[in-house]
């Protein structure tokens, strides 16, 4: 179950990460969405992203989806905020010896962490570029 539940949250923060550059509004339909407030689930949602904002959160079928918006299906999946990881050096290596931090940023966005906290190796993250910008 718990696996199960992993993709489903990993699909829908993948998609949202995506949404981040869209000019396009994105509705999430009827999803449940896990508001972080304090433990509660809001089952049957619809959630608006318009230019990276969430702009409305609403009871499905209630909640005006803008016209021409990408529509997604939520049922039997939940939408929740990004993870952070505040503790992150950016020296991983791959067998050739060259930093892949690419590879690094992906493993962050498939468990959910879009936003990192780098300490040290300023370096290496800046010689690199943002791989956490290109993985999205």
């Amino acid at each position: 179950m718990i696996e199960i539940l992993g993709r489903v949250l990993v699909s829908l923060l993948l998609a949202s990460c995506c949404v981040v550059g869209q000019q396009q509004s994105v509705a999430f339909l009827d999803v449940t969405v896990v508001p972080m407030d304090r433990e509660r689930l809001l089952p049957h949602q619809t959630v608006i992203v318009d230019h990276g904002h969430i702009t409305a959160i609403g009871p499905a079928g209630k909640t005006r989806v803008p016209k021409g918006a990408q529509r997604l299906d939520g049922r039997d999946k939940f939408l929740m905020p990004g993870l952070a990881d505040m503790h992150v050096h950016l020296n991983v290596h791959g067998k050739d010896g060259f930093p892949r931090n690419e590879d690094y940023a992906t493993l962050f966005l498939a468990n959910g962490v879009t936003t990192v906290r780098i300490c040290g190796e300023t370096q290496a993250y800046l010689r690199f570029g943002s791989p956490f910008q290109r993985a999205m």
